[in-house]
């Protein structure tokens, strides 16, 4: 039984840092734009 609450808590957490991958994407993104701009 804790592992599966392990899990759940893992789970959470790399989706926060996909969250965070995907948000620094997008700045690093943002920033190239507005330097060609």
């Amino acid at each position: 039984m804790g592992k599966s609450r392990q899990n759940r808590r893992l789970k959470k957490r790399i989706g926060y840092l996909e969250k965070c991958q995907i948000n620094l994407e997008l700045w690093i993104l943002m920033s190239i734009f507005a330097k060609d701009a």
